[in-house]
């Protein structure tokens, strides 16, 4: 009798110890590293027409976590895409630059799109911070050398 009672207290010991493992796996406790923002309700806004709405949770993003640069980043696409706003997007691409965990290539396309959208509007002289960001940054890569060409540009038609 002493030891089917052993048996039994040592199984149900084992199987709390297997539960307890197996809830990491299926039922965390949140304390760990928190979930990604999937984005799809603000893109859902956009693709349905409704681009300020978007913006709206894109900028409350921006304040919820101030150091990602991603609500950054499609904020600025946002205002430059379907918002027609290009002044906009340059302070939310600036922003995003300014974020604490932006990773070089993350600051690399946001300053690339910042030079795209001030040459467009025909402003290239704007982005001359970002091209020399690119040019120190980025040297002997294609980024790079279409940065410098871009300063030289901007430069000659200051001498002119």
């Amino acid at each position: 009798p002493v030891g089917v009672a052993f048996c039994y207290l040592l199984s149900g010991y084992l199987m709390e110890l297997a539960a307890r493992a197996m809830q990491v796996f299926y039922a965390p406790s949140g304390k760990s590293t928190p979930a990604r923002h999937g984005w799809s309700r603000e893109e859902s806004l956009v693709l349905n027409q409704r681009p300020a709405e978007a913006a709206a949770l894109y900028e409350a993003a921006t304040f919820d976590d101030p150091g990602d640069p991603e609500p950054f980043l499609r904020l600025a696409r946002l205002h430059r895409d379907h918002l027609a706003s290009p002044a906009e997007a340059v302070r939310w691409y600036r922003g995003a630059r300014e974020t604490v965990r932006i990773t070089p290539p993350q600051a690399l396309a946001a300053a690339v799109e910042l030079v795209e959208l001030c040459r467009t509007e025909g402003r290239l002289e704007e982005a001359v911070p970002e091209l020399r960001w690119v040019v120190a940054n980025f040297p002997g890569t294609p980024s790079g050398d279409l940065a410098r060409l871009d300063l030289e540009a901007v430069h000659g038609e200051e001498r002119s």
